[in-house]
């Protein structure tokens, strides 16, 4: 068995009070008091362990296999689902690059094409006679928020000499450079995965955190004259649950007292 205390300044935002350690519960007592000279406006609310939103998508491998932009599925149970979208994408694979002439090992063909912040390249790694490339390596996959249409298969170089050099769709692969948090969600009590419509490989680092909604409040918009005080007792805690306090004015104390045990 342990003794709680804790002391906070209430601020506009929502700020964690107490939080119930895994394996423990506990119950609570919370007293706010209004030190100001202005009548303040308080919010108190308990919010259940499982109740995460997603906060992030983070690719770790970016994969590849992808002819367009897929969609992404956050998979977890959850009383209202998080939604992302793919918001950018990179060249992974560029199997062919066919013609001209005059090139040089080394030489850089960039692809011309799709909606772009940065191209994808390609280096010369193997010529003919004639200066016809044979052979590339040393991709790089740029970022795009739209795929490489077929009109669009030409390439630009920096080389002295070289021309007429274009690559091929069949061939081209992409993947995942970036995932955009469309819809939070609520209710997550373990973090989710992602599955993606198409293409192999890929990872994802998945953060959450955990939304205040009205309905977790169990003391809402009440008003506290100048030194009045605002008493909850009995707040029980499960495992995870975790009480939030805010306010209208950054003269507000907020105390609170109990006790937490092994559950």
């Amino acid at each position: 068995m342990g003794i709680l205390g804790k002391q906070k300044t209430i601020s506009g935002l929502d700020i964690l009070l107490y939080k119930c350690p895994v394996g423990r519960q506990a119950v609570l007592t919370v007293n706010s008091v209004n030190t100001g000279e202005d009548t303040g406006f308080i919010n108190m609310s308990l919010v259940k362990g499982a109740d995460l939103a997603v906060n992030t998508v983070t690719v770790t491998q970016k994969g590849t296999g992808l002819v367009d932009i897929p969609t992404v599925t956050i998979i977890g149970a959850s009383t209202t689902p998080a939604t992302a979208v793919v918001n950018t994408i990179s060249v992974t694979e560029l199997n062919t690059i066919v013609g001209g002439a005059g090139y040089e090992i080394g030489d850089i063909l960039t692809l011309e094409g799709g909606t772009f912040t940065d191209a994808a390249t390609a280096t010369v790694s193997a010529v003919d006679a004639s200066g016809t490339i044979t052979a590339i390596t040393s991709i790089t996959g740029g970022v795009y928020t739209s795929i490489i249409e077929e009109e669009d298969v030409t390439t630009t170089t920096d080389s002295t000499n070289g021309t007429g050099a274009t690559f091929t769709l069949t061939g081209v692969r992409y993947g995942i450079l970036s995932v955009t948090v469309e819809n939070r969600g609520n209710g997550y009590a373990t973090i989710p995965t992602i599955e993606v419509s198409s293409g192999t490989g890929f990872q994802f680092t998945i953060t959450t955190t955990t939304v205040v909604e009205i309905t977790d409040s169990i003391e809402y918009n009440v008003g506290l004259l100048p030194g009045a005080l605002l008493e909850r007792t009995g707040i029980i805690l499960g495992a995870g649950d975790g009480v939030f306090i805010k306010g209208t004015t950054n003269d507000m104390v907020c105390i609170s007292y109990g006790i937490e045990t092994l559950a």
